[in-house]
């Protein structure tokens, strides 16, 4: 018997996970220490489901050879840096509906090479500038179907190297501040699934690098066509689902290839 927090977790998948360099650990409760790693081992990554935690101990979440952690179905308490401790190699980190999860503001500080972070399911409704801060490496950021109400100004501003930005499925009215100049290497840029009265056109120009433009299923009425076409590199951009008008949809059409735009 490993630990008490390993209920449930079979033998077999526990040894070919171990093979795989994957731990991947089932319906664990009560608290959560560094035991969870066995001895002598150095897993690369890290699964945790269906479980359920009342304390994670200090650097409990993480081990320094570990490069991707993902966390789904459970019920965790508030996370910290703390929770992770050192983590010098970690690339992904995707957090999958869990049950009630809080965050500190420095929760996702110590991550120096992490360049991909995932929300999904999970209630993130206001978007706070320390929340990222110092993630120089993020590459790719999604907080999709998370209850996201507001968006700092400049809440992106750190994340220098980002690629792609998938804000989909939430509650946001609004991304004033929010396309920042540093911003310069995105690409990807989807918003499909919100609340959206109105598109801040003229920070386009923050973002001359982007490809792929989704803002499907928003309220949108009024499109500056003439500077979505000044994005040279724009491959796809979905207006669909938009209260727009006849004629702004001419004018779309007009200004951009058609093979790039879908009203």
């Amino acid at each position: 018997m490993l630990t008490l927090l390993f209920l449930l977790v079979t033998t077999i998948p526990y040894l070919e996970s171990l093979q795989n360099s994957k731990l991947h650990l089932e319906e664990l409760t009560g608290i959560l220490s560094s035991s969870i790693f066995p001895p002598s081992t150095n897993p690369k990554e890290l699964y945790i489901s269906a479980s359920s935690v009342y304390k994670i101990e200090n650097g409990a979440l993480c081990t320094p050879s570990l490069e991707r952690i993902h966390l789904e179905d459970n019920s965790f308490p508030k996370l910290t840096k703390h929770s992770f401790g050192n983590c010098p190699c970690l690339k992904t980190l995707a957090l999958v509906h869990n049950y009630g999860l809080k965050f500190s503001v420095d929760t996702f500080s110590n991550f120096p090479n992490l360049t991909e972070l995932a929300f999904v399911e999970q209630s993130v409704p206001h978007v706070t500038r320390e929340l990222f801060r110092n993630l120089t490496s993020l590459k790719g950021l999604s907080i999709i179907c998370a209850s996201v109400e507001k968006i700092d100004e400049g809440a992106f501003s750190d994340l220098k190297n980002l690629e792609e930005l998938s804000l989909g499925e939430n509650a946001l009215k609004t991304l004033d501040g929010v396309l920042t100049p540093n911003l310069h290497k995105l690409r990807m840029l989807l918003l499909d699934y919100n609340n959206l009265e109105t598109f801040p056109w003229s920070d386009l120009e923050n973002v001359k690098n982007l490809e792929y433009l989704a803002l499907s299923n928003n309220k949108i009425s009024h499109v500056d066509a003439k500077k979505v076409s000044r994005l040279a590199k724009l491959r796809s951009f979905d207006l669909s689902s938009n209260p727009l008008q006849p004629q702004t949809v001419d004018c779309v059409r007009q200004m951009l290839n058609s093979s790039v735009v879908s009203v």
